[in-house]
C-alpha cells in the first residue's frame, strides 16, 4: 500500500484526508454539492478520452447503468455549469473536467447528443476557469486536467471557436513540465509518475486534434516513466521503489495496495506509442495481480490501469474488463437507492470531486471497457 509519506504528500494539497490508496472505506463528502465553493490547492488525481471509435450517445434505455449515471450527474450540475464536491469542494476545475470527460467518452458534445446543454454550459465554465492554489499559482495536475477536457472537446466537435482555449491550455501544460515530467506543482523540480501519466493524456488528446505539441518534452517524459521502474515492473512515484510497498494478495499480516503509480506510468508511456516489449509486459502482471474486487475499491486505479491494459490487449485485457464492469456494477446506487444512478464516493477520486468525480471516473471505465481503453 502506499506509504504513510506518500499519503502526506497527498494530503499537503488537501486532496487525501484520512484514507489512504486502496482503502475500501467510502469517504462520505459532499455527498450534496454546496451551491458555490472556493478555489484551493490541488495536488493529485486521474483521467483520460480518445477521440477514436467513440460509440453514440447514450439514451435512457440504451446502457442503463451508464445512462443512469449521466442522468445522475446533469442533476448535480450547479447553475454556472460545474460540477463541485470533494473536501469543501474546493477542486471544482478538476471535477469539471472529469465530468466533461465523462459526457464525451460516450459521446456527448456541446453539438450533439440529448445534453448538449448540459455540456455547453461546462464547456463555458471550463474555458474560463483559472485552476489556482493558495498562493494564486495552478497545480500541475489541475492544469493536465483542465487541458485534457477541453483538447478532447476540441478533438471530437471540431469546433474552431474552442482551438484558442485549447491551444493556450497546452502552452501552459508544456510551461508547467520541469526537467524530465509534471509534478504536483508548475515547473516542480520533482516530477512524479501519476501527474506526468495524466499530462502525456492531455497531450495525445490534443494531438488528435491535430495541434502541434513538443516532441521532445514527450520523448523525455517518457524516459522519466521507464526509469522509475524497477526490475519486476513496479513504478514508483519519483524513483524506484518510491512510495509503493506491495505484499501479495492474501499474505499474512499485510493488506495488499494498488499499484496506482505503475498504472499511471504504464498508460503514459503507451500514450506516447511505446511498443509493447518484456518491461511493459512486466508492468502488465503487475497489475493484473492486483485486479478490480469489492475488497479493494480505488476507482482511479481501475481508471487508469483499464486504459492501459485495453492498449495492451489480450486475455489479461478480457479478464480485466469483465471483473470491473462486475464490480461498478455492483457498485452502483440503484433506482430509489440513495443518489439513483451514482457510485458512491471512494477513494482518491472522492478526495477530489466527491460523488461526481467517483460516478465520472465510473462513467470513464465502463467507457474504455466498450471501446477498448480508448
Amino acid at each position: 500500500m502506499v506509504r504513510p509519506r506518500v499519503v502526506a504528500a497527498l494530503a499537503a494539497g488537501g486532496l487525501v484526508a484520512a484514507a489512504t490508496i486502496g482503502s475500501s472505506s467510502v469517504v462520505r463528502s459532499q455527498d450534496a454539492p454546496p451551491a458555490a465553493a472556493p478555489s484551493a490547492p490541488f495536488d493529485v488525481v486521474e483521467v483520460l478520452a480518445s477521440t477514436e471509435g467513440r460509440p453514440p450517445p447514450v439514451e435512457d434505455d440504451e446502457l442503463a447503468d451508464v445512462g443512469a449515471g449521466i442522468r445522475w450527474l446533469r442533476s448535480v450540475q450547479q447553475p454556472d455549469g460545474r460540477w463541485t464536491g470533494g473536501v469543501g469542494g474546493r477542486h471544482d476545475v478538476a471535477t469539471t473536467s472529469l465530468v466533461l470527460l465523462a459526457f464525451f467518452q460516450h459521446g456527448h458534445t456541446h453539438r450533439v447528443g440529448r445534453f448538449k446543454r448540459t455540456v455547453r454550459n461546462a464547456t463555458r465554465w471550463l474555458k474560463s476557469a483559472t485552476p489556482p492554489d493558495a498562493r494564486g499559482r495552478a497545480s500541475g495536475l489541475e492544469v493536465a486536467l483542465r487541458t485534457w477536457a477541453l483538447a478532447d472537446a476540441y478533438a471530437i466537435s471540431r469546433d474552431f471557436t474552442l482551438k484558442p482555449y485549447v491551444k493556450r491550455a497546452v502552452a501552459e501544460l508544456e510551461g508547467a513540465r520541469a526537467f524530465s515530467g509534471w509534478g504536483w506543482r508548475l515547473r516542480d523540480p520533482r516530477p512524479n509518475t501519476l501527474v506526468t501519466g495524466l499530462a502525456l493524456l492531455a497531450l495525445g488528446a490534443a494531438e488528435r486534434g491535430n495541434l502541434a505539441i513538443d516532441a521532445k518534452g514527450r520523448a523525455e517524459a517518457r524516459a522519466f516513466l521507464a526509469g522509475v521502474s524497477d526490475e519486476t515492473g513496479l513504478a514508483g512515484l519519483r524513483t524506484v521503489g518510491d512510495g509503493v510497498s506491495l505484499a501479495p494478495p492474501g499474505e499474512r499480516g499485510a493488506a495488499p495496495g494498488v499499484p496506482l503509480f505503475t498504472a499511471a506510468a504504464l498508460l503514459g508511456r503507451l500514450e506516447t506509442g511505446e511498443a509493447v516489449g518484456a518491461e511493459i509486459e512486466r508492468m502488465v502482471a503487475r497489475i493484473e495481480a492486483f485486479g478490480p474486487g469489492p475488497d479493494q475499491v480505488e476507482p482511479l486505479y481501475w481508471l487508469l490501469a483499464t486504459r492501459a491494459l485495453g492498449r495492451v490487449d489480450g486475455e489479461a485485457w478480457s479478464r480485466w474488463a469483465r471483473s470491473v464492469a462486475g464490480v461498478l456494477g455492483a457498485l452502483q446506487s440503484p433506482p430509489g437507492g440513495h443518489q439513483p444512478g451514482s457510485w458512491p464516493p471512494v477513494g482518491v477520486l472522492s478526495e477530489i470531486g466527491g460523488r461526481p468525480a467517483t460516478t465520472a471516473g465510473a462513467i470513464l471505465i465502463l467507457g474504455a471497457c466498450w471501446d477498448r481503453g480508448r
